[in-house]
């Protein structure tokens, strides 16, 4: 959306045709910050009405190697009043990375906080990518959130089976306390999925 380049024809123009072939408009002004900055000031604007050119905008974002685009698409994640459908398709293309791994269990780090206005971090979204990718030492920080009760109970098997994945040894004490509590809260008797998730983790390892 920035000039590539102006300039004054010096006549007076009743009517034009511009050909641009094989046309170069040299350097012209540098635009401001890195292209990363660019493309995130775009996906984080908050007009409505062009929500649909952020959604491709961040389709081809998220194909980027750069392992910063990770820390970007949480970003926008975490953005309170960005749209459902760009939530979405920011954690659709987290899933589908082979890098920044190290930014996502960075954020595995905050935990919600009234005071300090700090959310939750979207820890569904982060197991998923991690586990996609194979990610070592993510199992501790992913452990850190079994026992959060801001960690959504929709989570939570996606959650448990991410750490059973990803852990080792290490694992059994964290999956073992949360089986013992969990399996007698009233709230978890339907979810009997989650509970036989983390009793294999304790076989497993």
């Amino acid at each position: 959306g920035g000039d590539a380049w102006t300039g004054d024809v010096e006549t007076r123009v009743a009517r034009a045709g511009i050909a641009v072939a094989g046309w170069n408009p040299g350097a012209g002004a540098p635009r401001e910050g890195t292209f990363r900055r660019q493309v995130l000031d775009a996906l984080m604007d908050p007009d409505a009405q062009i929500v649909p050119v952020r959604r491709l905008i961040l389709s081809l974002f998220g194909r980027s190697n750069d392992p910063e685009v990770s820390r970007d698409l949480l970003q926008v994640l975490r953005e309170p009043q960005m749209p459902a459908e760009m939530r979405a398709d920011a954690a659709h293309a987290l899933q589908l990375r082979a890098g920044g791994e190290s930014f996502l269990i960075e954020a595995l780090g905050d935990h919600y906080d009234y005071l300090r206005d700090i959310p939750a971090p979207p820890v569904a979204v982060i197991a998923a990518a991690l586990r996609s990718m194979d990610a070592a030492g993510a199992a501790a920080p992913l452990s850190g959130h079994l026992l959060d009760p801001n960690t959504p109970a929709d989570a939570m098997e996606l959650l448990v089976r991410s750490i059973v994945a990803l852990g080792d040894s290490g694992v059994v004490g964290p999956l073992e306390t949360f089986f013992r509590l969990y399996g007698a809260d009233t709230e978890f008797a339907g979810a009997t999925p989650v509970l036989e998730a983390a009793a294999t983790g304790i076989a497993v390892h």
